[in-house]
């Protein structure tokens, strides 16, 4: 028996974040998404026997004999932390080279880590757009009209607030998947007339309101809360066009929070089917959102979940009727999620949205953050539960079961 191994460097002044290499073993195909980092070398170890074929244009691929093989294999098992390697069921790959450029690798796995999109999931193959979006891809054709005769009112709205209009397109392609009838409600800012224009030519019935920008995605959703717009849904879906580039941060990584975000909630196979069953199965699940974006999680700890948001959170929890020592901090991280209208009572009550300060930039700490981690406090200070979701293994159960499945739920 004879497993293979590599090492396949990035070559020089490739300008994409990851670069695309194809792994073929025992003619089984996977797509992996490696960080393009100048100086560092990737060492592929198989786990099977067969044969292997590598390619991939922005890398510089050499097998290795069987020696080297063995001794690499023995570093990824005995000297190379889990969290600074890759492993799938056919293949390990860890980072060779200076430490300040293994340093770079580990954090952007973290980073992606972080995200919901752990390099390593094979998913990230049968789904591309959780990478690369949604905005260059036609909507889905479908059988029905795009624009089919809804009850009145159908059973849940979609908020979307669009601040950037280059999200749009992603956002129009995504909606035009939903087979179930919903209102939409649009949330955007004063000087945005072609974009609006471009909403109603996609969706003419579409609820179109325009709020200074104060509270980013928060306030607009509070407002709409508070005058009662959302009462006659029995569910509201709230999405956002996250980019996350402000303060040098890396814009794919912003991005990669909004397509995972909007994978869970609207665009995986199956999800839109699956949430509406928990809502219907379980009366007290007030809020549903994405499982990859509960924190605190393994991948993001209490200190980083509360971020600079503690004293602020706090004082709010308090005037919903938690005090501080009974309070316990889980939520769903980019205010994305589906709820029950009733369930954000308590927070309705507070009246917030006047108390927004002018946009000034602030990665943390503002109120729009602390309100983040208070929309499931409302929902417990009302006497509803959490329920998460995980897109990518809706979409492997809905390719397996040709019935719908029960919900498989983390209600707590």
């Amino acid at each position: 028996m004879q497993r293979r191994a590599f090492e396949v460097s990035p070559r020089a002044n490739v300008s994409r974040l990851l670069s695309e290499l194809q792994v073929e073993i025992g003619g089984r195909l996977t797509r992996l998404n490696l960080p393009s980092i100048d100086g560092l070398t990737y060492q592929l170890v198989t786990k099977v026997d067969a044969p292997v074929t590598l390619a991939g244009q922005d890398f510089s691929i050499k097998p290795c004999g069987f020696l080297r093989g063995l001794l690499m294999r023995a570093r990824a098992r005995w000297l190379v932390k889990p969290k600074d390697r890759l492993v799938l069921d056919q293949m390990v790959i860890f980072a060779r080279g200076p430490r300040g450029k293994r340093r770079e690798f580990r954090k952007a796995l973290q980073s992606f880590r972080n995200g919901g999109l752990a390099l390593d999931r094979p998913e990230l193959s049968q789904f591309p757009e959780l990478l690369a979006g949604w905005a260059d891809r036609p909507a889905a054709p479908s059988e029905a009209s795009p624009h089919p005769r809804r009850p009145s009112p159908p059973r849940f709205a979609i908020v979307a607030h669009v601040y950037y209009p280059e999200v749009w397109p992603e956002f129009s392609t995504i909606l035009h998947t939903v087979t179930e009838p919903f209102d939409l409600i649009i949330t955007t800012v004063p000087d945005r007339e072609a974009l609006s224009a471009r909403i109603v030519q996609d969706f003419p019935d579409a609820d179109i309101r325009v709020f200074e920008n104060r509270g980013r995605d928060v306030r607009p959703f509070l407002c709409l809360l508070e005058e009662g717009r959302l009462d006659r849904y029995a569910y509201v879906c709230k999405i956002h066009g996250k980019k996350s580039v402000d303060g040098g941060r890396v814009a794919l990584l912003g991005n990669i929070w909004r397509n995972r975000l909007l994978f869970d909630l609207l665009a995986a196979p199956g999800v839109i089917d699956r949430i509406l069953g928990i809502f219907d199965a379980f009366p007290r699940a007030g809020m549903v959102g994405s499982q990859s974006y509960r924190y605190p999680s393994d991948h993001f700890d209490l200190k980083a979940s509360w971020g600079k948001n503690r004293e602020t959170v706090l004082a709010i929890a308090s005037r919903m009727g938690i005090p501080p020592e009974l309070f316990k901090l889980d939520f769903f991280g980019g205010t994305m999620f589906w709820a029950r209208p009733e369930a954000l009572s308590p927070l309705r009550e507070l009246r917030l949205s006047a108390a927004f300060a002018e946009e000034q930039g602030k990665l943390d700490g503002a109120l729009e953050h602390a309100v983040e981690r208070l929309f499931s406090t409302a929902a417990e200070a009302a006497g509803y539960r959490l329920a998460s979701v995980d897109g990518l293994e809706t979409a492997t159960q809905s390719s397996l079961a040709p019935a719908p499945a029960e919900p498989i739920i983390r209600l707590v």
